[in-house]
C-alpha cells in the first residue's frame, strides 16, 4: 500500500514548513508499519521533482523598488546576491497575481538581471540590447544593469525565452532573460562567491523555469524608440579589453562561471548571421537572408 499524506497549503508562505511537519509525522507513523516505507519514498520523489513556483497570496503592498530591495533578506536567506537575480525574480514571480502587469514590468526595474544588485530604474541603468531567443530570432528589447560590465556577459551567456505570466489583468506571455541550469552539469564548478546558487538534485533551488526549461533572470522588456536608454554598442570595445584583460571589472568572472556551467552560447543561432552581422545589417538597412547577409 501506498501511503496517502494530506497536501500541504500551498497559498502560504509556510509551506515548505508544513511539508516538513507532514513528512516527519507521516515517517514516525510509518516506522511502527514499515511496509508503509515505500510510500514515504514514492511521495518524495515524486515532490521534489522540479520546483513549482507557489502562488503566494499574503498580500504584499511594495509600491516601489525601494519597497522591493527591502525584502532583501527574505529573498537572499543566505545573505548575498551574487549571480542569484533568479530569487528577486521567484519573489515576483510567485506574487505576480497579486500586481498589474505595469506594476509587476516596474518591479523587475529594480534590480541587475547579471549581478543581482539592488537597482534604481532610469536612463542610465536600463540598456538597449538585441539577443537571441531559443527559438532563434535576433529580438530587441531592454535590460536594467548596474554597470556597463554586464552588457559584455549578457551578450555571451544570455537568451530571451518566455513563459505565461498571470497578473491582476490576467494571463500573459512574457519574455525574460534566461541562463542554462548549472544544477544540470558539474555543479562543483559553482564559484563560492555566488552561496545562493544551490542545487536540489539537478534542480536549482526557488529557481523558476521558461517555456524551453531554462531559468529565469530577469525580464526582458519590450523596446520603445522613445524611451531612453544606453545602447550595448557603445560598450563594444570596452568588453573586448575587459575580455582580454580576463573580466576583471563589474562582476568580474563569477556569474560568468555560474552561466558557463550549462552555457547557452550558440543555442538557436542562426547558420547564416550573427547577432553583430544582424545588428550592423540594421544599421546600414539590409537584411540577414540565405548563405550571406544581403541588401
Amino acid at each position: 500500500r501506498l501511503l496517502l499524506l494530506p497536501a500541504a497549503a500551498t497559498t502560504g508562505e509556510d509551506t515548505g514548513r508544513e511539508n516538513c511537519v507532514t513528512m516527519a509525522s507521516a515517517f514516525v507513523h510509518a516506522l511502527a508499519r514499515p511496509h508503509l516505507l515505500f510510500g514515504i519514498a514514492v511521495f518524495a520523489a515524486v515532490t521534489t521533482q522540479g520546483y513549482e513556483p507557489q502562488r503566494i497570496d499574503t498580500p504584499w503592498h511594495g509600491t516601489s523598488v525601494r519597497d522591493l530591495h527591502n525584502e532583501y533578506y527574505n529573498i537572499f536567506r543566505r545573505g548575498n546576491r551574487n549571480a542569484a537575480s533568479h530569487l528577486w525574480s521567484t519573489f515576483l514571480l510567485e506574487r505576480a497575481h497579486q500586481m498589474t502587469e505595469e506594476r509587476l514590468r516596474y518591479m523587475f526595474s529594480g534590480f541587475c538581471a547579471v549581478s543581482g544588485s539592488p537597482t534604481q530604474p532610469s536612463d542610465y541603468s536600463r540598456y538597449k540590447m538585441t539577443l537571441r531567443t531559443m527559438t532563434g530570432e535576433a529580438m530587441t528589447g531592454f535590460t536594467y544593469f548596474c554597470c556597463w560590465p554586464c552588457v559584455c556577459d549578457t551578450q555571451d551567456l544570455i537568451r530571451v525565452d518566455t513563459r505565461n505570466v498571470t497578473t491582476q489583468e490576467g494571463e500573459k506571455k512574457m519574455h525574460f532573460l534566461v541562463i542554462g541550469n548549472p544544477c544540470e552539469a558539474d555543479q562543483s564548478k559553482i564559484p563560492w562567491e555566488a552561496p545562493e546558487v544551490v542545487c536540489n538534485g539537478q534542480e536549482l533551488e526557488r529557481a523558476i523555469l521558461s517555456d524551453h526549461g531554462y531559468i529565469i533572470i530577469s525580464m526582458f522588456f519590450p523596446y520603445e524608440d522613445s524611451i531612453s536608454s544606453q545602447d550595448e554598442g557603445t560598450y563594444a570595445e570596452h568588453c573586448e579589453h575587459r575580455k582580454q584583460m580576463g573580466y576583471n571589472s563589474g562582476m568580474g568572472e563569477i556569474f560568468r562561471k555560474v552561466a558557463s556551467i550549462t552555457p547557452l552560447a550558440g543555442v538557436g543561432q542562426s547558420p547564416t548571421c550573427s547577432i553583430q552581422q544582424e545588428r550592423d545589417n540594421q544599421a546600414a538597412g539590409a537584411i540577414c537572408e540565405g548563405p550571406a547577409c544581403k541588401e
